[in-house]
């Protein structure tokens, strides 16, 4: 009698939420998505020459690397999470298209690892469409602009009406950068903020391509993710007058020991020290697009380099022991003149990678700054 009853009131109201569920299986998009389109195939063998610096060693940078491609899925019924992962009807997590890239394996994805605990969290459930732009580490600039706003592009593509964007909006910066964007597509489109609701069962989903990521790897930013970026947010060009100085003091790691020394130098050359975390999006981007010389850490806040005038300047400065390519390969893409300048190395006591402070041998930077004819 009491099933029977639960029965006719699940037809008289309809549920909005469930509760969660482990997946019960793996599977892959072209076994169980009702349509794919591809925008733009993965690129090989992309090659830039390596950048100039007076560090020779310590990095394992490859003149040759691969961009992922521009594609879109549709499914029938799924669930999908603030952590970008993908559940299809049949209660299987559609590995490649669930953004993990510390495991080589789909057993080992998280999805799999959830607690009693959580399963008792509640599913929503959207008889909708929705395009969804969850992804890792969305705080981050970088990780925000390539993997978040980038993938917009792919919401020309879709062949039925879309009634929601999937998308975590935590900070003031992620939404005065999504709103901008929008406005620039002429969109005015329903939100779902991720960062509220964590878990979200719909009725069709559209899911476009990762612009970092494969399912392992972490891959050099596609040169169509840059440009959709800079033609959605950026503005006509400026005068590049400025040179700036990006300081991470604000941070909690990769920080520049002797930053004192290092401003007093980069003062004598015309720099301004800056704290962007200080800045709304838009004074960002207009700060990156109006200077003609940036100097700074490893750090997400260089992600505005999708911003500068072909020509600027970039001295981009390290920990020894962590290099990463990505900025340099941005700065490609936009035609920028990039340089690194390798610190020096810490005592291994003192080392924890890859969130270092950086210390900074003053007079190899004003070597470079020589060498990039900045004096």
């Amino acid at each position: 009698m009491a099933k029977r009853l639960g029965k006719l009131l699940t037809k008289l109201i309809p549920r909005s939420f469930e509760y969660l569920k482990l997946p019960s299986g793996i599977t892959t998009p072209k076994a169980c998505s009702s349509e794919y389109i591809s925008v733009n195939p993965a690129t090989e063998n992309v090659r830039f020459p390596m950048p100039h610096s007076l560090d020779l060693g310590g990095q394992d940078w490859k003149e040759e690397f691969s961009e992922t491609a521009q594609e879109l899925w549709r499914f029938s019924q799924a669930t999908i999470d603030s952590s970008a992962s993908l559940v299809n009807a049949q209660g299987h997590l559609v590995w490649e298209l669930s953004e993990d890239f510390m495991h080589s394996s789909p057993a080992c994805h998280p999805k799999f690892e959830l607690k009693w605990k959580n399963l008792y969290q509640k599913t929503r459930i959207k008889k909708e469409t929705v395009f969804n732009l969850a992804h890792h580490f969305d705080e981050n600039p970088y990780h925000w602009l390539l993997d978040g706003i980038a993938r917009l592009s792919l919401l020309q593509h879709t062949t039925k009406p879309v009634d929601a964007l999937y998308i975590p909006l935590r900070n003031r910066y992620q939404k005065e950068s999504l709103m901008l964007a929008l406005q620039s597509m002429q969109l005015d489109i329903p939100i779902i903020n991720a960062a509220n609701v964590s878990d979200l069962k719909v009725q069709s989903l559209y899911q476009p391509s990762f612009a970092l990521f494969d399912t392992r790897t972490h891959l050099a930013p596609a040169q169509w993710a840059c440009d959709y970026v800079r033609d959605v947010l950026g503005k006509p060009s400026q005068e590049c007058m400025r040179r700036i100085y990006i300081s991470r003091s604000d941070a909690s790691y990769r920080r520049v020991l002797n930053e004192d020394a290092l401003v007093d130098l980069l003062q004598k050359y015309g720099f301004e020290r800056v704290v962007l975390s200080q800045l709304s999006f838009a004074q960002q981007r207009d700060l990156f697009a109006q200077s003609e010389a940036i100097v700074a850490p490893h750090g997400a806040g260089l992600a505005h380099l999708l911003f500068c005038a072909p020509g600027t300047k970039v001295i981009e400065i390290f920990y020894p022991q962590f290099m990463q390519a990505c900025y340099w390969q941005i700065s490609k893409h936009m035609q920028l003149d990039y340089t690194f300048c390798q610190g020096e190395p810490l005592d291994s006591s003192e080392a924890h990678w890859p969130f270092e402070d950086i210390l900074v041998d003053i007079d190899k930077i004003k070597r470079v700054l020589e060498m990039k004819k900045l004096n």
